[in-house]
């Protein structure tokens, strides 16, 4: 049986959405240290290969950014973000759609 290597699941883009070019991807290949924020010249995230989320992380948090969010729900207090070890389900607070 072939293992799912992570790396398949997710591709590596910037804030805009544009591929960050990385031929050589393998498991390993993502930690980048920057011991000062002005260090780094743009964010990479790792966005989900069905384009619905993107997360950024570092020792000190995550950040998740909903990509598939209706327009019509503008506000945060409209939605409900349930984080857990294997998924992020966000949701419509009131109908939990």
């Amino acid at each position: 049986t072939d293992l799912e290597l992570p790396y398949r699941s997710y591709r590596l883009v910037f804030t805009d959405g544009s591929p960050v070019e990385r031929v050589d991807k393998h498991p390993f290949c993502m930690s980048v240290v920057h011991y000062d924020a002005k260090e780094a010249k743009q964010q990479v995230w790792a966005e989900m290969s069905d384009g619905a989320a993107a997360w950024r992380q570092s020792a000190d948090g995550l950040i998740v950014m909903g990509l598939k969010v209706p327009k019509e729900l503008v506000s945060k207090s409209d939605l409900d973000v349930n984080i857990q070890m294997r998924y992020i389900r966000v949701s419509n607070r009131r109908s939990g759609e």
